[in-house]
């Protein structure tokens, strides 16, 4: 229905009649009334209107009623309905009539007897002309010598879709009883005193159902004789009547038929009306006034009415007056509008306990009262005693729209929604069944945070993976999963993780063989510093490789929202390198070299580029696959410089001579320039924090990643102004240089496209032996590899081993015992490993080209000298 029409005080809930005009028919000799606010009785429990009707004159005529103005829309359906009650039987007519004079109208008896309230209801249409329509209520036409008085409450006019009534019939048959006083069925609207209208007035129908009351009573019928046109007088009627009753045997006491074969009539009539769709409704015999005896027949009527019927007893409706005999009989058998009244009142409260509402009913949704489907199916049935017509359903607050069961809803927003179901049955009553409360919950979960381990690490080889607990305030949290480098050969993951533990510091919630999932921190107040901690077993037999790994937590609402949040952690193993080692306006740097500082030079500045190169890996799983990871970096970070002095009194050359610390300096590294998937690095320009004092110092330098990976770098020696007694020479003679040369060299070949793959993500395999000029293993040797530098220390086989390397040609730099020496190699072709013999040999100090610089320079400056002291002499002569 629509928004209602707007009347002024359509309850009286002022306590008066505040925008109702009041007539009552004074022209009328004897006609006297009036109308007022009454508190006394009304259906809303506050006030109502009370109409007032004396009627002293000389006929049934006259009225009173109450009035007002209503604006009404054009060619639009309406409801117009009041509630009534009244304290006699009486005529209520509403009217509504337009300025046109066209009338809208309806007529009723009514029968609420004072105590009952009663709504009359009808339905209209205006026409396509604007008018100006009058609500009148009136009680009208009471008999001479009588008063009454009408109540009236809760007017309403109200649009509505449609102006159906209920295709709903009530029919009679049998003898006299039915169709005395001429009640037939074209003219039962106008005997509206009979017991069949007063039953269907009682039962609050009148203004429900369209057909008027069947009857097929016909006057002398016995009950064989009724049987005989049950079939085509009601079952086969058009309409055909949905209840019928059946009043017959007094002709057949009157005739003394045989018992047995009355009830064998009537039970046929029975069958014939349930085999035909009709309810029956058996009438016993109504008391009679002469010598006839019914009650075997009455018996036989009860029984009969065993056979699943209902059976109606008018006689306590009768004689609940000592004197009906005489007031409500017109000879013996017949009965007079009076008690026609008397059975119709006790026949309604029957007929309005039948046809009651649909029985209560509770819909169902295909999904829970949460859900995230927008598109839910409800499913209702419920039952009528005259069948459910039809139902309906109401969104939230808009319109009812007839569905069938079951019915999917269009898609709903999000949000909390109310589904009304109501069931209708053929009058129009109805049944709301419970409304069903649905919210659609489209919201992932949120809060969920990633605590550990992220970003770059050189430990978390086998982590415990720790979230913060997620939030959803909709339908609630109701699981976690995990997993780790998922889509890979070798994965791990775990699921149905519950949203908390038992509330303790620490509760394991599972320990087996595959995981262990703790809950930490649920003991106090603060739910932010909740924890779930969740470690893969598998990493106990083999730990995770260099590079590049993902985990992943999902969580899921209760209606099965999720959301994932993944974190990188990039495992980097891989040190650090230098390069371009120098000492700042001096000299390149190389290992195990002396260099000498001039005095001013106190404060000493180095200078290089700090190098970590990107490192992955392929890892061959023990069932055969492998998988690979990406190549990571965590980037250079500080550069630790260490100086240590040679003790006083110590002698260079002092084969255990000791130095003592100088001085430590850290230096964190900035301006990283980054070099996707081939390395970071940063150059450096350090200086001494203070000035040197004289002394010959041992020179370290350390590089640390960012994760902790560190290099250290072979250690390098420079003099100032040093007191130690050793010949310029000796500074030059404490650096050797190795000849090297590549003495054997073994290849591994691919053997397989998948292999030649790899080795192009990965790179080479490159073993190199250093051997010295006996050909022995040489142990302890620095071996650093260039492009990309890595650097090693040879084993006790004299063997650096070396991942990762790219195609091309390299410089390996072999350094120990302070000799050094370089030697240029080339990585080509489909193969995984190159294994390498390089064999040095320690060049004599007097072939360096160093030393024969610097002996020449001596020799060129003592010459010099010479010349200049032979010139002085023989100018001194």
């Amino acid at each position: 229905m629509g928004t209602p029409v707007s009347i002024t005080n359509p309850g009286f809930e002022a306590g008066s009649l505040t925008g109702w005009s009041s007539l009552t028919s004074t022209w009328l000799t004897g006609i006297t009334g009036s109308t007022s606010a009454d508190n006394t009785t009304s259906s809303s429990g506050s006030y109502s209107a009370k109409l007032v009707l004396n009627n002293a004159g000389p006929g049934a005529l006259g009225y009173t009623q109450i009035t007002q103005t209503a604006s009404l829309s054009t060619n639009t359906y309406y409801q117009f309905s009041v509630d009534v009650k009244t304290d006699t039987e009486n005529y209520v007519i509403l009217d509504l009539q337009g300025s046109d004079g066209s009338l809208k109208r309806m007529v009723n008896v009514t029968d609420t007897d004072g105590s009952e309230w009663k709504t009359l209801k009808f339905n209209f249409e205006t026409p396509s002309s604007s008018l100006t329509w009058t609500i009148n209520l009136r009680i009208n036409g009471i008999p001479a010598g009588t008063s009454a008085n009408l109540w009236l409450d809760n007017v309403s006019i109200t649009p509505i879709t449609t102006l159906d009534k209920a295709e709903f019939t009530v029919g009679a048959i049998g003898d006299s009883q039915v169709s005395h006083l001429g009640l037939s069925s074209t003219t039962e609207n106008d005997n509206p005193y009979s017991w069949l209208s007063s039953s269907i007035r009682k039962a609050h129908l009148d203004t429900l159902i369209v057909n008027p009351p069947l009857n097929k009573g016909v006057a002398g019928n016995t009950a064989a004789q009724v049987g005989a046109r049950v079939q085509a007088d009601i079952v086969d009627a058009n309409p055909k009547p949905e209840i019928a009753y059946v009043a017959v045997g007094t002709n057949d006491a009157a005739a003394s038929a045989n018992v047995t074969t009355f009830k064998s009539n009537i039970i046929s009539i029975i069958q014939t009306l349930k085999n035909g769709g009709v309810r029956p409704v058996l009438f016993k015999i109504t008391p009679r006034t002469d010598a006839v005896n019914i009650d075997p027949y009455n018996t036989a009527i009860t029984e009969a009415a065993e056979e699943d019927v209902t059976l109606f007893d008018p006689t306590s409706a009768l004689t609940s007056n000592s004197d009906w005999e005489s007031e409500w009989m017109d000879d013996s058998v017949h009965y007079n509008r009076y008690g026609h009244t008397a059975i119709g009142k006790s026949l309604g409260s029957y007929l309005k306990d039948y046809v009651v509402s649909p029985s209560a009913f509770t819909p169902t949704s295909n999904t829970s009262s949460t859900t995230s489907n927008t598109t839910p199916q409800i499913s209702f049935s419920t039952t009528d005693n005259i069948g459910v017509d039809h139902y309906t359903i109401q969104l939230d607050s808009g319109t009812e729209t007839t569905q069938t069961s079951p019915y999917t809803l269009s898609a709903l927003s999000e949000g909390s929604h109310s589904i009304t179901v109501l069931a209708y049955d053929a009058l129009w009553n109805s049944t709301t069944g419970t409304v069903l409360d649905l919210t659609i919950d489209l919201s992932s979960p949120t809060g969920l945070s990633l605590s550990s381990p992220t970003g770059n690490t050189k430990d978390s080889t086998r982590p415990t993976f720790v979230f913060k607990k997620a939030t959803d305030s909709v339908s609630g949290v109701s699981s976690y999963s995990v997993s780790l480098d998922a889509g890979k050969n070798r994965s791990f993951s775990t699921s149905g993780i519950p949203i908390s533990g038992n509330g303790s510091s620490s509760y394991v919630w599972k320990d087996d063989s595959s995981v262990k999932v703790t809950f930490a921190n649920e003991n106090d107040s603060d739910s932010g510093n909740d924890e779930i901690q969740v470690y893969f077993k598998g990493l106990d037999a083999i730990e995770l490789s260099e590079g590049k790994h993902t985990w992943t937590v999902t969580t899921y609402d209760s209606v099965g929202n999720a959301n994932s949040v993944s974190a990188d952690f990039y495992i980097d193993r891989t040190s650090p390198s230098i390069s371009d080692l120098a000492i700042a306006d001096v000299a390149t740097v190389l290992s195990g070299v002396s260099y000498n500082l001039n005095i001013t030079n106190r404060m000493p500045s180095f200078s290089g580029l700090a190098i970590d190169s990107y490192q992955g890996s392929t890892v061959t799983n023990s069932n055969g696959t492998k998988d690979t990871f990406d190549k990571v970096s965590s980037g250079p970070k500080t550069l630790i410089l260490t100086m240590k002095r040679l003790k006083d009194g110590q002698n260079l050359t002092d084969q255990n001579a000791e130095y003592q610390d100088h001085l430590t300096k850290e230096y964190p590294l900035s301006d990283i320039k980054d070099e996707s998937g081939d390395k970071k690095s940063a150059r450096f320009y350090i200086t001494t924090p203070f000035p040197l004092v004289d002394g010959y110092y041992q020179v370290n330098l350390s590089l640390k990643d960012e994760v902790g990976n560190t290099h250290n770098q072979s250690a390098f020696y420079i003099f100032l102004n040093t007191p130690v007694k050793t010949s310029i020479l000796q500074t030059f003679l404490t650096g050797g240089i190795l000849e090297t040369q590549v003495t054997q060299q073994e290849t591994v070949p691919t053997e397989t496209e998948e292999e030649k793959q790899e080795v192009k993500e990965a790179g080479y395999v490159v073993n190199i032996k250093v051997k010295d000029e006996k050909d022995n293993p040489v142990k302890g040797a620095k071996v650093t590899i260039h492009s990309k530098v890595q650097e090693t220390t040879t084993d006790e086989n004299g063997i650096a081993s070396f991942t990762g390397v790219e195609p091309g040609e390299h410089k390996v730099l072999i350094a120990y015992n302070n000799y050094e020496g370089e030697q240029t190699i080339n990585l080509t072709g489909d193969v995984k490993e190159f294994n390498l013999n390089i064999q040095v040999k320690e060049i004599n100090t007097f072939r360096n080209p160093k030393v024969i610089l610097v002996i020449g320079v001596l020799a060129v400056v003592i010459t010099i000298l010479l010349i200049l002291l032979i010139r002085k002499r023989r100018a001194g002569d």
